[in-house]
Order: C-alpha cells, then structure tokens, then sequence
C-alpha cells in the first residue's frame, strides 16, 4: 500500500508535494501517501500512479472514485439531477448524483454500459458494491405459509387430575337380592331360608290352626250329637 508519513519527517529524497498536476493545493495536505507496486486499496487499479506521491484528498478521490479528476463531481444542473435508472424508487431525492464516463472504474466494476447515465447515490454504491443495479428482493410466501402465521397458537390442553382409588363406605345401604320363588323373606337363624307352607322344628310360625271337628254319633229321635 502508500505510506502515510503523517507524525514522522519524510526523508529528503522523498517530495512533500502532490504529484497530481491538478491538485489545488499539492503542498498543504497534513499527510502524504507514497504508491506503492501491487497497491490494491478500494479495489481500484493503482498501478498508473506507482511511485507518485498523493496528498490525502487527491489519495482519498482515487480510493473511492477510481480517478484523480473533478469530472464525476461537477455540479449538475437542474435536467441531470436525476437517477436514469428506470427502477430506481428515489431518483429525484438523493443528495449525490454521479455521472458516469469513461473514467469510470470504481470498484473494478465494469462501468461502460452505464456511460452517459447518471446514478443517484444509492444505485451508484449497489452497482460499486455488487456491479449490478437489480434490486434483490425476497421471494413472497405462500399463502398457507402465511395464514400459519397469522393464526394464534393453540391453546394449552386442561390439567387432567390423576385417578384416584375407589374404596366403597361400608356405611352404604346395600340393595337386597331378589327373594326366590317358594321361599319367604325371612331368614332362619342358621341363615338358610324356610320353604313356604313349612316350619323348621320348634319354630313359631305365628298361624293359628282351627282344631278338627269332633266326630257326630247317631242319637235317636234322629237328631244329631256331637261327642
């Protein structure tokens, strides 16, 4: 790269002067760069300057511009302030036009197609950077795609309680089985049921019989007796 001499003397073989003829003040600048072979810095072909020495303004315009003339930065009038970029979405609105010739060479682009044209400053730094003046922009999303992202997240599931054991309350009433056919509802005391029409010895049923009728003997005059 050039050497930046500012904060140190510069030797005595080496010139403090601008070596561009159309530097307005070659023998003013607070620093001084020396071209050096190989030079790359902002991308720019260096190699017609190897061995001159450049103030800083003059260094600085070739660095970003590619050239030590004033062409691309006269002012423009009133019918040039204007982007000849047909996509361009501000061409009346930018600060900085460029007019593009064949000195143009910023970048190590290749500016030629776009010589005579002028550029508002954000096109001109998109063709410096990516040496086309195509906007990119995103592919649409889908419709889908774009529904899922509009739709809210799912609400999440209810908290379920964990079962618990069942334990029956011996407190309970339970429901009495169907009495079989044949037997009453009672019990015996050994638990078994008493067929109906009998009695288990010993046990009070609580019917009262009528006791049987006594025998009728023959009397005369034909009358009955009862014995």
């Amino acid at each position: 790269g050039g050497q930046d001499w500012r904060g140190g003397e510069m030797p005595d073989k080496e010139p403090k002067k601008c070596s561009y003829e159309g530097c307005p003040a070659p023998s003013a600048s607070s620093r001084f760069f020396l071209i050096n072979e190989g030079k790359t810095a902002g991308g720019q072909d260096w190699s017609s300057l190897e061995g001159k020495t450049l103030c800083d303004k003059c260094y600085c315009r070739f660095k970003v511009h590619g050239r030590l003339d004033k062409k691309a930065r006269k002012t423009l009038d009133g019918m040039e302030k204007k982007c000849t970029y047909a996509n361009c979405s501000r061409p009346l609105q930018s600060r900085t036009y460029h007019l593009i010739d064949d000195a143009t060479s910023a970048g190590s682009k290749d500016w030629k197609p776009l010589k005579g044209n002028v550029l508002c400053d954000a096109c001109y730094q998109r063709f410096l950077k990516k040496g086309s003046l195509e906007i990119s922009r995103a592919p649409p999303s889908s419709p889908s795609a774009k529904a899922r992202q509009q739709q809210p997240p799912p609400a999440p599931a209810p908290a379920v309680a964990p079962a618990r054991d069942v334990v029956l309350d011996a407190k309970k009433p339970q429901i009495a089985k169907p009495v079989q056919s044949g037997f009453r509802p009672t019990e015996s005391r050994n638990g078994a049921a008493t067929p109906v029409g009998s009695a288990a010895p010993g046990a009070v049923t609580g019917v009262k019989r009528a006791a049987p009728a006594a025998p009728i003997a023959e009397v005369k005059g034909g009358g009955a007796v009862r014995k």
